[in-house]
């Protein structure tokens, strides 16, 4: 069944149409032009839907937003009900013009999870996310699993998400302070600001880069996982050409920089 949007201002990548039509059968689009070269065909079926002069534009794709997070927990230890912070924020996307939104959440970033002090587990986040994404949406949701390298805890539970389906885009992250984003320099002058005096910000500091961390083998099962099931890998905050080329070797296609 065909249907056809008129009378629409419409935007292209290519062009501006004032008064057009677009035709869609499925989904996919069929026709694009204006109206004066619109021939309704009365012997098939076709819905026509009048756009009254508004503007017709493509969907935004978002495909790393942490605003469910901050929805589900809008400050340290308030949490809301989870089902209500992914319809609210739905509304506030779809209202924004965004179609299909990658929601980042985070697996194995103890800094997270002990910031947020959430009442709720990882698992109850992500289970009632892929519940609800998979229910009556407003949108085309979809999970981005960003994981912390030093999650070592996380990292069979991160498996389970992948071979569960609740994954449609993965993440490598690494927050240990002296490379990427957290250079030594900004992480000392954060610690400092915040009312560490300096020999507990070198502690901490020395704390966070003795962590264990996925690498190796390991990190390279979890990668050719995600590929096999035919989800997007990407690094983060990559600081080096040599780590930039150490991702491309193991399949990412989508550096961060």
């Amino acid at each position: 069944k065909r249907q056809t949007l008129v009378n629409g201002k419409i935007v292209t990548p290519n062009y501006y149409i004032e008064n057009g039509f677009i035709s869609i059968v499925g989904k996919k689009i069929i026709s694009i032009g204006s109206m004066d070269q619109f021939e309704y065909d009365p012997i098939m079926e076709e819905d026509i839907i009048d756009a009254h002069q508004q503007y017709i534009l493509p969907g935004i794709i978002d495909i790393h937003t942490d605003a469910l997070e901050a929805e589900i927990i809008p400050r340290p230890g308030a949490d809301m009900p989870i089902n209500v912070a992914f319809r609210e924020l739905e509304r506030k996307m779809n209202g924004c013009g965004f179609t299909t939104v990658y929601h980042s959440l985070h697996l194995g970033y103890k800094t997270a999870e002990y910031g947020s002090r959430s009442k709720y587990t990882r698992q109850q986040v992500y289970d009632t996310i892929f519940k609800a994404m998979n229910g009556d949406t407003l949108i085309n949701n979809k999970i981005h699993l960003r994981f912390e390298i030093t999650g070592v805890d996380a990292y069979d539970q991160c498996i389970d998400f992948i071979n569960k389906g609740y994954i449609q885009m993965l993440s490598v992250m690494d927050h240990t302070p002296g490379q990427g984003q957290y250079t030594k320099k900004v992480f000392m002058e954060v610690s400092l600001k915040n009312g560490k005096t300096e020999e507990q910000a070198i502690l901490d500091y020395e704390e966070k880069t003795s962590r264990p961390n996925i690498k190796g083998e390991k990190m390279n099962q979890l990668i050719q996982l995600a590929l096999q099931k035919g989800i997007a890998v990407a690094s983060h905050d990559d600081d080096t050409i040599e780590k930039i080329d150490e991702m491309k070797a193991l399949g990412l296609s989508l550096i961060h920089i």
